[in-house]
């Protein structure tokens, strides 16, 4: 409960038209907070003296006026009205004021509402249905044939069942952690897949025993591939919806999400079978992480895929 700062009494809780006060039954007084403040008064005028009193110019303490909220002393600010200086007791901490009987009548009142004349029914009809249509347009998705993507390779991807992005969304800097990692799968793929058996042997992921060599193995596996298309397919699809989810997050987290995404698909698959002595290898589990991310940040980017019909 909230107590007068004058009389010391209980004030009384009153839910008004523009929000709830809190008013003094014996010397006539209410407390109310800077939200019902602006609603009864002209928003420039509670601007500037709210802008005073955060900066402190011209407040003075009041240490026989306890704040009904938190009991501290409030203090006093002189405000110039049209009709005169208003001396009036406010609490930073708790954003209160306190008002004596007649102060706030002399503050500016708010502009009157705007009363818009009401439309014509068919006015009112024309416009619902053009609210509907523009729901409609907004909501539904482009015909792949009637935008193709512009670039020749984009093109092909599509054709042999990947997908593109069908526009070129804009980059605010260069996606180099992941140029740099699929650089590096590339390099990896190279020394590797000509003696692959020894490789993944000595470096996949085996889920009978996934904390072998130190768990090294949950980040190599990652960058392991059994041939070309299969290194060439988890590329493709970590340069394409790679770069905009670097982008969106920056390096450090873009790489965080990577690593994370790549464990949980380390510890997904080791669940499905923890006898297994079959070695798993490759990047899709954290690629898999950063597609999923794309589909949640970019709701709106078209992709674009062929699809044959027989």
């Amino acid at each position: 409960m909230f107590y007068c700062p004058v009389c010391r009494t209980v004030l009384d809780r009153t839910k008004s038209a523009k929000g709830l006060v809190w008013t003094c039954a014996g010397c006539g007084g209410h407390a109310s907070t800077i939200t019902i403040l602006r609603k009864n008064v002209a928003g420039p005028f509670v601007s500037n003296l709210w802008g005073t009193i955060i900066e402190g110019e011209g407040l003075r303490p009041r240490p026989d006026r306890p704040c009904p909220s938190c009991a501290r002393s409030m203090s006093e600010i002189t405000s110039e009205t049209i009709t005169g200086p208003v001396e009036i007791d406010v609490c930073r901490g708790c954003r209160f004021f306190w008002f004596d009987p007649g102060e706030i009548e002399r503050f500016p009142a708010p502009p009157p509402a705007v009363v818009e004349p009401e439309l014509h029914p068919r006015a009112r009809e024309a416009l619902a249905l053009a609210t509907i249509e523009a729901i409609r347009l907004r909501h539904e998705p482009a015909a792949f044939e009637n935008a193709p993507p512009d670039e020749w390779w984009k093109i092909l991807a599509t054709i042999v069942g990947l997908p593109a992005e069908t526009e070129e969304v804009g980059l605010s800097r260069k996606p180099f952690l992941t140029w740099g990692i699929g650089l590096l799968i590339v390099i990896v793929g190279l020394l590797t897949i000509p003696s692959l058996d020894v490789w993944v042997r000595d470096y996949g992921l085996l889920p009978a025993d996934p904390l072998r060599s130190g768990g090294l193995t949950l980040l190599t596996s990652f960058f392991l591939h059994g041939g070309w298309l299969h290194l060439l397919g988890n590329l493709y699809f970590l340069i394409v919806f790679g770069d905009n989810v670097e982008d969106f997050l920056g390096h450090s987290r873009y790489l965080l999400l990577l690593v994370l995404a790549a464990l949980v698909g380390d510890a997904a698959h080791i669940a499905s079978d923890p006898e297994s002595i079959r070695h798993a290898i490759g990047a899709s589990g954290g690629i898999s992480g950063i597609i999923a991310f794309y589909a949640l940040a970019f709701p709106r980017n078209q992709i674009g895929i062929c699809l044959p019909f027989f």
